[in-house]
């Protein structure tokens, strides 16, 4: 039976999750919300997002906690302590997703291709700012993702850096998840 969690916001400290779409949460809130490590979660603040859960940090357990980078905060709506609400999400393949660069004033002339294979998996809702980076940087996190979704995204190419960009729109609407048909511009 799928439950409802509300976690308290916390930060990531490891630096290689940083810009990935990642939450971390603990196996035993996993199994409240009925999602196992790789699923997508919905976290609703003062706003609705997605991201996949990845298991907690062992000092973390037993801690009703969920951490999240700046990014996700910033897309769900809540602080460092604050708490927001934690459930499997019920996610659509994106048919198409529209995406801009976040700072006024810059202009990236390069295909969808390039930003879609660093966004493959990414769940996103339309009002993001995401960071084009592969989800998984770490060996030990790999092999999960490996074993869902059949790549190891960790040689991945990463041009974007730090750069920014916010989802325009999706289509469909609500939770996606970018796949190897989704069309990116």
């Amino acid at each position: 039976m799928t439950e409802e969690l509300k976690l308290k916001v916390g930060e990531l400290t490891e630096r290689g999750d940083f810009g990935r779409g990642i939450v971390r949460i603990s196996a035993k809130d996993m199994k409240k919300a009925a999602c196992t490590e790789g699923d997508v979660v919905e976290i609703e603040g003062k706003r609705k997002t997605a991201a996949i859960a990845v298991r907690a940090y062992p000092i973390d357990i037993g801690l009703d906690i969920v951490r999240m980078d700046g990014l996700e905060r910033r897309n769900c709506g809540a602080g460092i302590g604050e708490t927001v609400k934690i459930k499997k999400a019920a996610i659509a393949e994106a048919k198409s997703v529209t995406i801009a660069p976040a700072r006024k004033g810059i202009i990236i002339h390069m295909g969808g291709n390039l930003i879609k294979q660093n966004i493959l998996m990414r769940p996103m809702v339309t009002g993001d700012i995401i960071i084009p980076n592969p989800i998984v940087q770490d060996r030990r996190s790999s092999s999960v993702f490996e074993q869902f979704f059949g790549m190891d995204f960790g040689e991945m190419f990463t041009p974007f850096g730090e750069e920014k960009f916010v989802v325009v729109a999706t289509e469909p609407k609500g939770v996606v998840r970018i796949t190897r048909a989704t069309d990116v511009e």
